[in-house]
Parts: C-alpha cells; structure tokens; sequence
C-alpha cells in the first residue's frame, strides 16, 4: 500500500483505467485474510476467543473501506496530464499563453510555490501561493482584459483543489486518510497477534494431544494384540512382535524400520497409522536438524505441510530467516565501514585521487552505477565544485561547478538534508554504458556534513531503488567523508601557509647573502680608496721635498 500512495497511482494504467497491481494485491490478500479469518472462525470453540475474530474481521473491513476512499482520492487527484493535477496544469498554460504584458519572474515565483508544495507537502507553499498571486494580479490588472484575470483566479482555484484534495489524502503519513488507513493498521495488528497467540497455544496444545492420543492408540493395541495373541497366537503372533519391537524402538529413541502392512484389517491398519506417524517425526526432525546446521532453504516436505507441527516448524524458519537477513545486513555495513576505513588511510592520496577510489568503493559496494563528488568552496561565490567521479560520460565533465541553492543538489546544501528522487526527470542525468544512455531509476544525494557545516555533496546513480540500510549506510559514512574532506582542507591550507614562510625565509636569506657580498665589496672599495690615498700622499711629500730643495 505504501509504494501504491507514493508512486504507483501516478502509472498511465491507474489514471487511465483506474487499475493497478498494489489493488489487485490488496484485493487477493484481502480475500485470503477473509478466508482464513473464517476458518479460524469455524475452528474455535464457542467461548471468548470469537470475539477476537469479529474484531479482527471489523478491522480488516474497515482497512478496505478505508483503502477504497484514499484509491478514489488518488484517482480524483490525478498525476501530470490526469485529474486535479492536469487541471492545475492546463489553467496555468492558459495564463502562459494568453497575449497580455507580465513579468515571467512572478510566474515563474508562482509555479515555484507550486513546485515547492508537491514536494514538501507544506500549506506554507499555498499561503506564499496566495500572497504571490495577489501580488501578480495587482500588477496586471491595470492592462490585463478581464478574460485575463479570470484565467489567473481559475489558475487559483485548482491550485486550490489539488492542495485540499492532498490534505483529504495526507499531507504526512500520519493525516488525512493516509493517518486513518494507518491508524486502522496499528489497530489490527495487535488483534492479529493476540489471536496469533491463542492459536500458537491451541496447537501446542493440539499436538501435546495428538501424540498422547497416539501413544495410547499404541499401548490400546498392543493391549489388544496380547489379548488376541492368546486366542490367534499361531495367526497373528508375528505381526504384534514386530509392531511391539518397533514400538519399544521408538520408545528408545530410535527410528524403527518401516512396517510391512500385508492386510487390510485392523492389524494392517495400525500398521499403516504406526508407518505414517513414524515418517511424520522423521521428516520434522530432519527439517528441525537441517535449520539447525544453518540451511534455511530447506523446503518442508508438502506431504506433512499442513499438520500442526509442521506448521510451527516452518514458522519458526520464517523467523530465523529474517533474523539471519538482519544480521548479514549488519555484517554488510560492518564489513562496508571497515573497507571505507582503509579507503582514507590513505594519507598521501590527493583529495581528487582519494575522492575517485571512495566512488568507485561505493558504486561496487551498494551495486549503484554512477557517482560524483563534490566540495563546497567559497572564495568569490558559493560554489560546488566537482572533484572526482565514477562511471560519468564525457559530457558530464563540462559542469563542473554548481552555485549552492542552483537545481537539486544546490539546493540539498540549502536543506542539508538527504534527497531521494525515484522519478528522475529524462534529461537530468544519464547512465552511459556499452549498449547506450538511459535514466537511472534513482538518485541519492547525500549533503557531507560535519557540526552543521555542509563540507560537500555525495550523488550517487542506479538502475535500482536504494534499499533501506544502504541508505543508512551511505548517510553514516557521509560523516566520515565529511571529516575527511575539513581535515585535508585545513591540511592544505597549513602546508600552504608553510609554503608561503618557506619561501619568503628563502627570499630573506638570499637577500642577507647579497647585502653580505655587498658590504664585502664596499670595503674592498674603501681599503683600495686608503691605499691609494696613501701612495698620493707620499708622492705629494716628495714633491715639496723637491720643491723645497729647488728653493734652496
């Protein structure tokens, strides 16, 4: 019923004859609940224990009234080109198309509340609607034709319908008819299991009896077969040893061998029930063993199926079943987690590089078939920036950033929330293989997120719906990325800043050794200027030396 609310009442096959396989499913268990509500009802005795049954058949009536008038406001609501929603549709392309002067921004304002309504299903988006419109209508009325205005407040009162129309089906799972069809569930499931109680107990209780009931029908005969061995003993002596060896095998705890039933009389007949009871607990102690060693396949052997303890039995694989499902989902996060660890151990793998093999550890890991990487950067704009990705075409590459609040992953950053879509539009994204394109059937995109921060986006592609766990399991790891990708950011940025001092430290040192020559240089230069001072100076003395002696 689920998947039939939130996808299957959009197929062309429900809008358009009003039939789905999630009816006919409901319809078919529906009459086998009823059947066996009956037999249960015929099988009890006339005490108490009716009036659970009568209960539970209230119940399960009032969940197909219930699920007839939410199909039927399915149906009234329509999907794209059906319904109230085809209506909504049509009335805002008359006003699109109609020959008057208007801003496109405010339509397009307007049609964005709309979108924003079926996605989140928030009456907010119909009061911001409301006021939008007002707003618009305002500006076009001054020039706009009455036919105009007429088509704006038909635009309006669809919009109008199809909002009352979800809040008659739910706006959450716990309103509308929605919140009534799940009430009623909750209501009856308590019912199921107390009468599910009650007859587990009446059928231990019935096969306590059954094998008293048989052992005494053992003991009678064999009573009998002594009491008529003394009158038959040369006819029948045989016969009743055997059935009295096997009995006292049983007794032991070993399987006899089979009787061989040679009559149709009374010891041929006892034979035969003797043989049948026998084979009964060797095929529910060979199934009870075969669970026991781990196979969970075994197929109950349909000959037996249907007796009391075989009914129990295959209960009881039923749950083992599930429990050992749950616990190979926990070995496969375990096992998922531990090989993501190694994956960022990686310590000297650049961020692109690391990026690249937890894509491509993923994809295989939850058997997805495209994923891409992004990181949030906001240096001059807020944008998301494409790191690294896995099993993306060509042309994928030329987008590489993606202002935050632009389209669906832009805006999850907005949300910082999780964002499963399993109506991926055609030309949203594309799977490229071998064979060709074609859409993926889901999309997960997951914000990184550490302390509130949203550090990147992780989109990830399939042919396949995400199953619960792997979704879970996605999110949790998305934390580590998170960490991860802030980690080698701060990292980056310290080796930066080093970089920057190593330089600069390297530019001051050399300009140190060229100050150093140069003070070297300049005192060459004033030793020589000295020396050279010295020797005119000397030459001048002995020049007025000669001077001096001219004179004389």
């Amino acid at each position: 019923m689920a998947e039939f609310i939130s996808e299957e009442f959009k197929s062309t096959a429900f809008l358009k004859e009003g039939k789905s396989k999630a009816q006919e499913t409901f319809k078919t268990n529906y009459n086998l609940a009823n059947g066996l509500i009956n037999y249960i009802d015929e099988s009890l005795p006339w005490n108490e224990e009716r009036s659970k049954v009568t209960d539970l058949r209230v119940g399960l009536t009032k969940t197909a009234e219930v699920f007839a008038r939410l199909t039927g406001k399915l149906t009234q609501r329509g999907f794209k080109d059906f319904g109230l929603e085809g209506a909504l549709r049509k009335s805002i392309h008359e006003v699109e198309n109609a020959d008057f002067k208007y801003d496109k921004s405010d339509l397009l304002m307007l049609r964005r509340h709309e979108k924003d309504f079926f996605l989140r299903k928030d009456l907010k988006y119909q009061t911001e609607f409301n006021k939008t419109l007002i707003e618009f209508r305002e500006k076009v009325s001054k020039t706009a034709q009455p036919a105009i205005l007429d088509l704006i407040t038909n635009y309006q009162k669809q919009f109008a319908e199809i909002v009352d129309m979800e809040t008659k089906i739910g706006l959450t799972a716990n309103d509308g008819l929605r919140g009534e069809l799940q009430t009623v569930i909750n209501q009856v499931k308590p019912q199921i299991e107390k009468l599910n109680r009650y007859v587990d107990t009446q059928s231990k209780t019935a096969i306590s009896q059954s094998i008293w009931f048989l052992i005494l029908i053992v003991v009678i005969q064999i009573i009998s077969g002594v009491a008529l061995a003394i009158y038959y003993s040369n006819q029948i002596s045989k016969p009743i040893k055997q059935i009295k060896s096997a009995v006292l095998s049983l007794a032991s705890g070993n399987y006899p061998d089979e009787l061989v039933v040679d009559s149709t009389e009374e010891i041929g007949q006892t034979k035969d029930g003797f043989n049948q009871f026998v084979k009964r607990l060797q095929v529910a102690t060979n199934f009870a063993e075969t669970m026991g060693k781990g196979n969970l396949q075994l197929h109950y052997d349909d000959q037996f199926s249907n007796d009391v303890l075989a009914r129990a039995l295959i209960n009881m694989q039923t749950k083992l079943k599930d429990a050992d499902e749950q616990k190979a989902r926990i070995n496969w996060v375990n096992k998922g987690a531990a090989k993501f660890n190694d994956i960022l151990k990686e310590d000297n793998a650049s961020i692109e590089k690391l990026g690249d093999s937890i894509l491509r550890f993923l994809v295989n890991y939850v058997e997805a078939n495209q994923a891409a990487l992004f990181i949030r950067e906001s240096k001059e704009r807020d944008l998301l920036v494409r790191i690294s990705s896995y099993a993306y075409g060509k042309k994928k590459f030329i987008e590489q950033e993606i202002e935050v609040g632009q389209g669906v992953i832009g805006q999850a950053v907005l949300e910082g929330e999780t964002i499963y879509l399993t109506d991926v539009p055609k030309n949203y994204i594309s799977i490229t293989s071998g064979l060709g394109e074609s859409t993926p059937k889901a999309i997960l995109i997951v914000p990184l997120k550490i302390r509130d921060q949203i550090m990147g986006i992780l989109e990830i592609a399939s042919f396949s719906v995400f199953e619960k766990h792997k979704i879970e399991f996605i999110e949790q790891i998305s934390e580590n990325i998170a960490t991860m990708l802030s980690s080698r950011k701060s990292i980056e940025l310290t080796n930066q800043l080093l970089a920057e001092a190593r330089e600069k430290t390297e530019m001051l040192t050399q300009q140190e050794e060229e100050m150093r020559q140069n003070s070297e240089e300049l005192l060459a230069t004033q030793e020589e200027m000295t020396r050279q001072r010295q020797e005119l100076e000397a030459e001048l003395m002995e020049l007025r030396e000669q001077i001096q002696l001219q004179n004389k």
